[in-house]
């Protein structure tokens, strides 16, 4: 058996969620976004230990993160011989990712007064 430092995200950490959820993101993405913001690289095990959340749950969020262009990955393998895995990291620094979703919300928002204009103009 080997031992090994396990670190989690803990009450400090849980503001940035929260002003991450104020986003408009869900806890999950918002946790995985710290997670790597503070690790700067991190395997999927890695995310989930971290996080605590369920490795079906971390790998649909990823997916999307890249999708978005707010998380990169690349394989490497841990030891010679050994398979690759992938690791996360974020695209770029925490203003970047900031800015990207900053974006998106603007994007939301503005589609969203523009329904209630279209809404408004058939009320008349």
């Amino acid at each position: 058996m080997r031992e090994a430092e396990i670190i989690v995200l803990d009450e400090k950490d849980d503001e940035y969620v929260r002003v991450l959820e104020n986003f408009g993101l869900g806890r999950s993405m918002a946790k995985i976004i710290i997670c790597l913001a503070l690790h700067q690289e991190c395997t999927s095990r890695q995310i989930e230990i971290i996080t605590g959340i369920k490795s079906s749950t971390v790998s649909i969020i990823l997916k999307k993160l890249r999708e978005d262009k707010i998380v990169t990955g690349s394989k490497k393998a841990e030891k010679d011989a050994e398979r690759e895995i992938m690791h996360y990291r974020l695209s770029g620094s925490m203003d970047h990712v900031l800015a990207i979703l900053e974006e998106r919300k603007r994007k939301e928002t503005s589609q969203y007064i523009e329904k209630i204009k279209k809404i408004k103009s058939k009320l008349k």
